[in-house]
């Protein structure tokens, strides 16, 4: 229902005179009379209509009070129905507030929980990886202790220079490894070194050493030479053996000389040789004599060859080199005679020396002049593989194979 005020235009409060003022200039301006087009004509009479009505009541002074009574009962109970609804809105918007913090809530703590659940889930991640990176690192190192626990290290030791050491070890870990077995042969002989010459080995041109490796200057897999592309019958070797040379310059046997070896870094070195290069044998030259160098190559050892001269000197050099060895108890520990002359009995000279130090002679090689011209520099049993020198020391290399 229109409010009659509003629709005049005028104040609950306004006069007669007002009112009539009022109510004939809006039907001077609203009569149907005035607009030409049916549907103007149309609205002006509906809009007249209101107008005329509302003159009608509020011209009328009891008509107008009763209207004034029920517009006012209409406004009180407009504003009730008003404050009724704006309480109901101010409880829905609060209501509202109230599901959207709880929504904001719920979504914070689904959010924390995809979030632990997340962190849980790449902690798992993190402990799988590190419980399998600790698996792979155990296996490794168990088949390192294995690769290590198959493996074995020869010694070739004399007590004395010039019995044919290193070009007995030299050849005896060539023939090993032209068996078909992973060989590895290191000089350790720091103050005589020599090794490297049978095998091809420049040190100004071909590398690194084991001094290099002493000094922390190189690893060990610098320094390994290839065995297999020096001739003499050598390219069989060829992935099977590698040599770990001594430096021959004099600086170097100087310094090694004075300060000694570091032999817990040469231990951790052998191992490590062992282990990258999975080794069946490591043949090692060790220095002469009896000095601590040298036992402790020596007792580093699983089988010990100790390699002498038939002459009473160096037989007695042999038998304290073998009581050392005992003591220190290396647990396989073979006499080797070299250089035994042509006209002596190679199986007397076993007998003897086996009855004397209650040990086993591994094999008794012969010395023949045609040995001594340069035989240093190449292995003398692969360019003469029928000679009887190396026929012996082939004897030998099996006994080295079936070793326990």
């Amino acid at each position: 229902m229109d409010d009659l005020y509003l629709v005049l235009g005028i104040e609950p409060d306004a006069n007669p005179e007002m009112l009539q003022e009022r109510f004939r200039f809006l039907a001077q301006a609203y009569h149907p009379d005035k607009f030409a087009s049916p549907k103007q004509k149309l609205l002006a009479e509906e809009e007249f209509k209101k107008i005329n009505n509302a003159y009608q009541v509020l011209s009328n002074p009891i008509k107008r009070a009763d209207y004034d009574k029920q517009r006012k009962y209409s406004i009180n109970y407009s504003n009730r129905n008003r404050s009724d609804t704006l309480k109901k809105a101010e409880e829905a918007a609060r209501q509202r507030a109230q599901e959207e913090l709880k929504r904001k809530a719920e979504e914070a703590a689904r959010q924390r929980a995809r979030e632990e659940l997340k962190r849980k889930a790449e902690e798992a991640a993190r402990q799988r990886a590190q419980e399998e990176l600790k698996g792979k690192a155990d296996q490794a190192a168990h088949q390192r202790v294995r690769a290590v626990s198959k493996s074995k290290i020869v010694a070739i030791h004399s007590f004395k220079s010039g019995t044919g050491k290193s070009f007995t070890t030299a050849n005896l870990a060539a023939q090993v490894a032209q068996t078909g077995k992973r060989v590895g042969v290191v000089d350790v002989d720091f103050q005589s070194p020599g090794l490297g010459s049978y095998f091809g080995f420049d040190e100004k041109n071909s590398g690194k050493t084991m001094n290099d490796y002493l000094q922390g200057k190189a690893t060990v897999g610098e320094i390994a030479f290839p065995v297999g592309n020096n001739g003499d019958g050598t390219k069989a070797l060829s992935g099977n053996m590698w040599l770990f040379p001594a430096s021959s310059r004099g600086v170097n046997i100087h310094l090694m000389t004075n300060q000694g070896v570091d032999f817990n870094r040469l231990n951790a070195g052998l191992q490590n040789i062992i282990i990258e290069f999975e080794l069946d044998y490591l043949f090692i030259d060790t220095q002469s004599g009896l000095g601590e160098d040298s036992l402790l190559a020596v007792a580093t050892s699983d089988i010990l060859l100790i390699i002498f001269r038939p002459d009473s000197q160096d037989v007695q050099h042999a038998f304290a080199t073998l009581s050392l060895a005992q003591a220190l108890e290396v647990p396989s520990i073979f006499l080797v005679v070299n250089k035994a002359l042509p006209k002596d009995d190679p199986s007397q000279i076993k007998k003897d020396i086996e009855a004397d130090f209650n040990a086993r002679v591994a094999g008794v090689l012969p010395l023949f002049l045609d040995m001594v011209d340069d035989a240093r520099s190449y292995l003398f049993s692969f360019r003469y593989p029928d000679h009887e020198w190396s026929k012996g020391l082939r004897a030998v290399a099996e006994i080295i194979s079936t070793a326990s």
